[in-house]
């Protein structure tokens, strides 16, 4: 059985994996937004980026930002009163290829059946679900683990 640790707990720490990413807007217009990205891995003496290049570029169509759904339940309290309670429930993140295209940075070390970078699928994903967060595109993103 294989498995797959995002942190290890060595005695009274937490250890890292040593790979991760990050993303910063660069431009934005009425139908897709655009991030440059780089990517690291510690384990690998090749793919550290210790000069932190983003030479990566991926754009996501505007399409692929979905608002979270609110859902209102009526509730009572202690006294008797009723109120409205609203709740932020995430949608679920889905993307498909024709919203979102990827170049690959230069430190890339593993990619998808595509041939996309998975370090820059996970920051898509948490740029995506950032965005259900706040209502706003996020303007830096970052995956470390």
């Amino acid at each position: 059985m294989h498995a797959r640790y995002v942190t290890l707990y060595a005695g009274d720490s937490f250890m890292s994996v040593g790979i991760g990413g990050w993303a910063k807007l660069i431009d934005e217009d009425d139908q897709a937004v655009m991030y440059e990205y780089g990517c690291y891995n510690l384990n690998d003496e090749l793919y550290r980026n210790t000069q932190k290049e983003k030479d990566g570029i991926i754009v996501i169509s505007k399409h692929a930002f979905r608002e979270p759904e609110i859902h209102e339940k009526i509730r009572k309290r202690k006294g008797g009163k009723r109120y409205v309670a609203r709740k932020r429930v995430h949608v679920p993140v889905g993307y498909s290829n024709d919203n979102i295209h990827i170049q690959n940075c230069s430190f890339c070390w593993k990619t998808d059946n595509n041939g996309n970078d998975v370090i820059a699928r996970h920051l898509i994903w948490r740029i995506l679900d950032g965005y259900q967060e706040n209502s706003t595109i996020p303007e830096y993103m970052g995956y470390h683990i």
